[in-house]
């Protein structure tokens, strides 16, 4: 029985272990995006039927 106590031992250790490394992670997430400037929302931008994009002068053939 003594196996199976440091098995769970070890397994509540890695488990709060997990659960710190996702609270620092999730500190750092909130400390980078606090120092972003605060860009408004893109908007994407949809091509639209019949036009190409591209604009040639006059092709000259």
């Amino acid at each position: 029985m003594e196996s199976d106590k440091s098995l769970l031992s070890a397994e509540l250790t890695a488990d709060m272990e997990d659960a710190l490394y996702e609270q620092m992670l999730m500190k750092a997430k909130e400390e980078i995006q606090s120092r972003l400037p605060n860009l408004p929302e893109t908007k994407q931008i949809r091509p639209q039927p019949g036009k190409t994009g591209l604009q040639h002068e006059d092709s000259g053939v």
